[in-house]
């Protein structure tokens, strides 16, 4: 019975990177320090056009539903841009074999001032009964400023730009344990420093958590992370963590921007304390248990 669960799962997480069309998306809506406006979905995303992103100016940091009108995919498979949208619900669905029940996410910044970047992906199970994590539904962006160089095949037409995207820690060949990816001319690589999983899918008993320490190489500049969890782009409700902005240097020091954050809305039932606190290491604030398929955005500072 464990053989076909992760046969289906595969197959979901298969079918969600394919070819973007028209049709209802769901996921949550996410603002990053530019500016840029995604549809954040697990270990997708999907650019909101800048013609359009006023749209969901409401409900940035929420979980919703929206109906596709028109999108544009240069490379498929690979990321697309939403050109035209109706906003429909915020509440979407839970996946049967993604459940996000009592689940939360974290991520926080694990280093000093002056060294390499390197963040803390927890997820932890806050509710009163078991919880599924499925490994290949929990993946890592890092965002940046559009460079100008970018060409026609980037589906980006904002502030923005997905450097590290559609990365996760399990794929057909099992855990995944470093990446390299190349945007715009920007070449990000990344290593799984502790942590991971031996197996597509484990149970977490209340109150228990898996961590994952994640290095990253990256160019000066400056960027943006977040993790998140789900079934996949078009199909139900996932997690999105917390985003961290930071900045490194020309020596190559990299030190996080204690900054306002554009995107700090949430569920009436999940809510934020709106505080400015260390994240070295990470420190995960006490949240009341949430109620079945909430969603789930905090900001760390």
């Amino acid at each position: 019975m464990k053989k076909i669960v992760a046969i289906s799962l595969l197959a979901v997480s298969f079918a969600s990177a394919g070819m973007r069309g028209v049709g209802e998306y769901s996921g949550g809506v996410v603002r990053d320090r530019w500016g840029g406006v995604y549809l954040y979905s697990g270990v997708y995303l999907t650019y909101v056009s800048e013609s359009v992103k006023s749209k969901l100016a409401d409900v940035v940091g929420q979980p919703v539903v929206v109906n596709v009108l028109d999108i544009d995919q240069p490379i498929n498979p690979g990321d697309a841009r939403i050109k035209e949208l109706a906003l429909l619900a915020t509440d979407p669905k839970e996946d049967e074999w993604v459940p996000v029940h009592d689940l939360s996410l974290e991520v926080g910044a694990a280093f000093g001032r002056g060294s390499q970047p390197r963040f803390l992906i927890q997820m932890q199970n806050r509710g009163q009964r078991e919880a599924r994590l499925v490994a290949d539904a929990l993946g890592m962006t890092v965002l940046t400023p559009r460079p100008s160089n970018c060409t026609l095949l980037e589906p980006s037409d904002g502030p923005s730009v997905a450097l590290l995207t559609r990365q996760a820690f399990w794929g057909s060949d099992g855990r995944v344990g470093h990446g390299r990816t190349k945007e715009c001319g920007i070449t990000c690589s990344w290593k799984l420093t502790r942590g991971g999983l031996g197996k597509p899918l484990i149970t977490l008993q209340p109150g228990e958590f898996r961590e994952w320490s994640v290095g990253l190489d990256l160019p000066p500049g400056e960027y943006e992370f977040l993790a998140g969890y789900g079934g996949g782009v078009h199909d139900s409700l996932g997690l999105v963590s917390n985003q961290i902005a930071f900045d490194i240097d020309a020596s190559g020091k990299a030190a996080v921007v204690l900054a306002p954050r554009v995107s700090a809305a949430s569920p009436s039932n999940n809510p934020i304390k709106m505080t400015v606190r260390s994240v070295t290491p990470l420190a995960v604030a006490s949240v009341a248990p949430v109620r079945p398929a909430a969603y789930r955005v905090r900001w760390a500072d």
